[in-house]
């Protein structure tokens, strides 16, 4: 026990793999006991009955996966409250509003379908990097402790109340609302949700994809890939709808479509909560960026009064920095949306939804004009290009040794500022791939740029 068939899985945010091929049902077991004293030990001597809710995404592996982990769990000695099937998101407010020693979500997120794994948090804060590593070794050092007993499994169904809660959050600013919405959860794991919410609500709504499936047929599980889409742009313009919403296999991350059924960018997108947050609050909007967020943006928002700091990607960092550095609203490019002044401060993307068609409601105006107050920017989509797992984590440190008279930000991977604008380099934490973004004010830098990033990616082993 204790000895996992391929420690790669244990990532920076999570525990990822693909089913069968580096993630095992004997894994999911040995992660349960070894959380099952990860818990006990935080909960301290004294704790009374150790409680850990449980939920599990759409996919095909999930039950199996799901199965042996509350298995580990119970040997543990832990109470399971199993929570069912849905999002991510819907763990998370189960979480906070339980208050239990710990959480696992079985999810691969927007991995394909053969992958599948776990996000884990310890009294209502996420397990990641070196303790997620470290929480290998427990499940070895924990047999024989003393508290080596059975557990139990008590299922408990709170959809209704996350629900509820999500509906009261937004429905004042909602009061009057009247477009025509389109939801598309991609088979994923929020589909039976949404359609609680959508019944719920002001204005017309439309569900597409919208039952849960886990072989996520003729798509992909991840909204940011241009040909999950078309389906929603389609259905946008048969329909006239206002805006459509799209989101990945667990729901926490958020795609947004206007009414001619272009894309939002995932910066441009937050720059809009953040405009909402500045003329609701005062002026005031204390926030954290990503490292792939735009600059011409940034530097608008903040002649205009926000207050930006810049974090590592990944949702376990930004809600770390949200935490140390007290700040209410939070966004990633990649879809990830974090609100603490009214919500729990977790990437709900559900919640960011609904929070999306207050703002869409006090605008008062189409999506597509928008974008014409925004300062003008010429900006790459968030490339992930393939790349194997022991070249990726070199790709960075190669470009770099390239470089001549730049400045260069190693926050996450490496962002280099130049004459022509920024560009960015990173690796996934997540899959076998190498992250890729760069902006320019004008046409010909970010051409240049282009060609010079292009360049050095395929110098140091990227395919491009």
């Amino acid at each position: 026990m204790g000895r996992f068939v391929n420690r790669s899985i244990f990532r920076e945010y999570d525990v990822r793999g693909t089913f069968m091929k580096t993630l095992f049902p004997k894994d999911a077991f040995d992660i349960g006991v070894s959380f099952g004293a990860l818990c006990a030990v935080k909960a301290g001597d004294g704790c009374g009955e150790l409680l850990v809710c449980v939920a599990r995404d759409g996919r095909l592996s999930s039950p199996e996966l799901f199965e042996n982990l509350v298995r580990g769990l119970v040997s543990a000695g832990v109470t399971v409250i199993d929570c069912g099937v849905g999002p991510t998101p819907y763990l998370y407010w189960t979480d906070f509003y339980l208050r239990p020693a710990g959480a696992v979500m079985v999810t691969g997120s927007h991995n394909p379908s053969s992958d599948n794994g776990f996000k884990l948090t310890v009294k209502q804060a996420p397990l990641f990097g070196d303790a997620l590593r470290a929480m290998c070794d427990m499940s070895t050092q924990f047999i024989g402790g003393d508290r080596q007993k059975r557990g139990k499994v008590v299922e408990c169904d709170y959809r209704n109340l996350y629900v509820n809660a999500l509906i009261n959050s937004v429905e004042h600013g909602l009061h009057g609302f009247c477009e025509n919405i389109v939801w598309d959860p991609g088979f994923g794991a929020s589909a039976e949700i949404l359609h609680m919410i959508a019944a719920r609500l002001p204005g017309n709504h439309f569900i597409i994809n919208g039952k849960i499936d886990g072989s996520f047929p003729g798509a992909t599980p991840d909204p940011t890939d241009p040909g999950r889409v078309e389906r929603l742009k389609e259905f946008i313009a048969t329909h006239e709808c206002a805006a459509g919403f799209a989101f990945d296999g667990d729901a926490d991350r958020l795609v947004v479509a206007d009414e001619f059924g272009e894309i939002l960018a995932g910066d441009e997108l937050f720059a809009h909560f953040i405009s909402h947050k500045l003329a609701t609050d005062g002026g005031k909007c204390n926030c954290i960026v990503d490292v792939k967020f735009s600059d011409i943006l940034k530097f608008d928002l903040e002649h205009k009064g926000a207050k930006i700091r810049q974090a590592k990607t990944g949702h376990v960092h930004i809600k770390s920095s949200m935490r140390e550095l007290e700040r209410s609203i939070a966004g990633e490019v990649s879809g990830h949306y974090f609100f603490s002044d009214d919500w729990n401060g977790c990437d709900d993307s559900i919640y960011a939804a609904l929070r999306f068609m207050n703002v869409m409601k006090a605008n008062n105006r189409r999506l597509s004009e928008w974008s014409s107050h925004l300062p003008p920017r010429y900006a790459s989509r968030e490339l992930r290009l393939n790349c194997p797992e022991d070249v990726k984590w070199k790709v960075a440190e190669n470009i770099k040794c390239r470089l001549e008279n730049v400045s260069i930000s190693e926050i996450d991977g490496i962002r280099i500022t130049c004459d022509d604008g920024w560009w960015l380099v990173r690796p996934s934490q997540t899959e076998e791939k190498v992250v890729v973004r760069w902006e320019s004010p004008t046409v010909d830098g970010y051409s240049k740029m282009e060609r010079r990033i292009m360049m050095l990616l395929r110098s140091s082993g990227v395919a491009v």
